[in-house]
């Protein structure tokens, strides 16, 4: 497996929202061989609120899947188990099919996700989740701080 790291794949950025509370920010770039959309939010004191990255679309839906796993190997081999590892079904019936749980994503019969919690109290959430035939596979990094900041400013995180 090739090491857990980000490498960029274009060095332009956007800024992709700018409303009152805060500013995102969008870069394509390479995490782990993987083509994704690295994102971040900060407050209009320049303070990061949260960042993280999404799988860009892939043609197999097992891919997804194969994705969250490395990831998952890569975070663990760094950050060790898992805090919490979840797998929630909404429909069974794939469960004893894991060569089928790709698919099983991209119509939201299940959801894939980890939690570690770091000692400075950074949350990095992994999910693999889906529905309507499309799966997609998400990094965040952020703090409880940012989520009561943002949750009190209604801003949707």
């Amino acid at each position: 497996m090739e090491e857990f790291k980000a490498q960029n794949a274009d060095l332009t950025w956007e800024e992709v929202d700018n409303d009152s509370s805060t500013i995102l920010v969008a870069v394509d770039v390479w995490l782990s061989g993987y083509s994704t959309t690295a994102v971040a939010s900060f407050n209009p004191k320049g303070e990061l609120l949260y960042g993280g990255y999404e799988l860009d679309a892939q043609t197999e839906d097992h891919q997804y899947y194969y994705s969250f796993k490395q990831w998952k190997k890569g975070l663990t081999k760094k950050y060790g188990q898992p805090d919490s590892d979840d797998a929630v079904w909404y429909v069974d019936s794939w469960k004893g099919f894991p060569n089928e749980w790709g698919y099983a994503l991209s119509k939201g019969d299940v959801e894939f996700q980890a939690i570690w919690v770091l000692e400075d109290n950074t949350r990095i959430l992994l999910i693999a989740s889906g529905g309507n035939y499309k799966a997609e596979t998400s990094l965040v990094y952020y703090s409880e701080e940012a989520v009561e900041l943002l949750e009190s400013k209604e801003s949707g995180f």
